[in-house]
């Protein structure tokens, strides 16, 4: 705290200090935010989906089953590339193939909507790029019980049922040979 220099009736100067309750702060509230400095820290809400660069951005999108509509808008003219990704997330190793892609050209101060439908490989997802940056969206429903199986999941499932029909022959072999040994008729 910091001294206050007080004249008294003689003219003469005393210095005190103030106390808490002489404060010239008001005091702070309980439930009040110490970091609070009365300022608007807020940013402003951006209205748009992505911002590929200060130029280029998806404003809206929905998807209906396996097609993407999306809003682009480009304040300078642009190419945006729609790719359907779900593709290589289906592909299998050592495999190759076609990726379908769609290049779009915005002009200046204009806003397009596209419709961009993939193919039924399991996977909904769609990437799109501009001006050096890639986003991507995959479909809300997509999970383990929406759209149809991969291979990837097709292996998986004949894998599993091999390893569960394995055990039910070792355990019963296992067991058959057991009863047997000891008493025959107390096989099943």
């Amino acid at each position: 705290m910091a001294a206050v220099a007080v004249a008294d009736e003689h003219g003469g100067a005393e210095e005190t200090t103030p106390s808490d309750d002489e404060s010239d702060e008001e005091p702070t509230p309980p439930d009040a935010d110490p970091f609070d400095n009365g300022e608007e820290n807020e940013e402003p809400e951006n209205p748009f989906v992505f911002e590929f660069s200060e130029n280029a951005r998806v404003t809206d999108y929905t998807w209906d089953d396996r097609t993407l509509t999306v809003t682009l808008e480009a304040d300078t003219r642009t190419t945006f590339v729609l790719t359907d990704a779900g593709v290589l997330a289906e592909a299998g190793e050592g495999s190759d193939g076609e990726v379908p892609m769609r290049p779009v050209t915005v002009p200046s101060g204009e806003t397009k909507t596209v419709e961009f439908t993939v193919r039924d490989t399991g996977t909904r997802l769609v990437t799109i790029s501009a001006d050096g940056t890639m986003w991507y969206t995959l479909e809300d429903g997509f999970g383990m019980f929406s759209g149809s199986a991969g291979w990837a999941d097709v292996r998986a499932g004949v894998l599993a049922a091999l390893a569960t029909m394995t055990v039910i022959i070792v355990l019963t072999s296992v067991t058959a040979y057991l009863a047997m040994s000891r008493d025959y008729r107390q096989v099943m």
